[in-house]
């Protein structure tokens, strides 16, 4: 069985937020290239913009994860530490 901080743990978390990363580049590119956006043009607006939809994009990831973290760990609890499935997997199946 997976303790908290099994590797199978870590790496999915690793995998998680890596991948929220770049939904917040995406939607932090997106929103500095709106429209409405070229009416300012000053380079406070700009930063302005990139942090407050970076940190709604990461906020939003973070209620994610730990909404659904509980759930994500006892699948990985399904597997042994050798990877092999415990036969708890085995009588899923």
């Amino acid at each position: 069985m997976h303790s908290e901080n099994s590797w199978l743990n870590l790496h999915f978390s690793f995998m998680y937020w890596s991948v929220f990363g770049l939904y917040a580049a995406f939607v932090a590119e997106m929103a500095v290239r709106l429209p409405i956006r070229t009416m300012f043009t000053s380079a406070k607006t700009f930063f302005t913009t990139v942090i407050i939809s970076t940190l709604v994009t990461i906020f939003t990831g973070q209620i994610i994860f730990f909404k659904n973290k509980k759930k994500w760990q006892k699948f990985s609890a399904l597997y042994n530490d050798d990877d092999t499935p415990s036969p708890q997997l085995k009588k899923s199946i």
